[in-house]
């Protein structure tokens, strides 16, 4: 594939994922900021309290650590498209162009359901503070998570694109560093919408 098009797509994603994050942005009350600032509030359940109470040279390491390394690792297929003499900084394995092809389609799935899942929450949420209702129906209503859902694809579409160790790697830390946020999300969720919340979880699985 053409280096002009790879940079074309990629920014096209990239700025998605800002405008993600900035105009659409969903709050989470499991960020690494909020876990990092206690408070004492009557909906936080029992596992967030605790994980709130942990003292900072626990949280740098299993908090704060994970989240940047997940971060930089997403951002370096920018530096591959972009300077690509740093792919051999990495050991990328150079693929073919129907590899290419089909790791572009796996991206843009990531970011078309990651933002369809978006616009879904938003449509009936106003996202401020604590104030929001339980989202089940659309894509809710099949999977749980499914804005987390199509950043793992997006992820793994990286992975077909731009192959190496050390992202691979990074995939595991990122899956583990955000699946125990999910964790916390639902121990929030099971303290404030109880047995709505509880009936939701037993009908639709996690991720898929």
């Amino acid at each position: 594939m053409e280096p002009g098009i790879n940079q074309a797509l990629i920014l096209i994603v990239y700025v998605s994922i800002l405008v993600e994050l900035t105009l659409l942005h969903v709050p989470s009350v499991a960020s690494t900021y909020q876990l990092f600032f206690y408070s004492d509030k009557t909906d936080n359940g029992p596992l967030m309290v605790r994980v709130k109470r942990w003292p900072a040279w626990i949280k740098i390491p299993l908090l704060f650590i994970p989240t940047l390394i997940s971060v930089i690792l997403y951002l370096l297929p920018l530096l591959f498209v972009f300077l690509p003499v740093s792919q051999s900084w990495f050991n990328v394995i150079h693929v073919g162009v129907s590899v290419q092809y089909a790791g572009w389609g796996i991206v843009i799935i990531g970011r078309i359901l990651a933002i369809f899942s978006v616009l879904q929450i938003r449509k009936s949420n106003s996202q401020l503070g604590n104030q929001f209702s339980l989202k089940t129906k659309g894509l809710f209503r099949l999977s749980r998570n499914p804005i987390l859902l199509g950043m793992y694809i997006t992820y793994l579409g990286w992975l077909v694109l731009f192959p190496n160790w050390i992202m691979g790697l990074g995939f595991i830390v990122y899956f583990v560093n955000m699946h125990f946020r999910i964790l916390l999300e639902e121990d929030f969720l099971q303290q404030k919408f109880g047995d709505n919340f509880k009936n939701y979880l037993q009908g639709t699985n996690r991720y898929f």
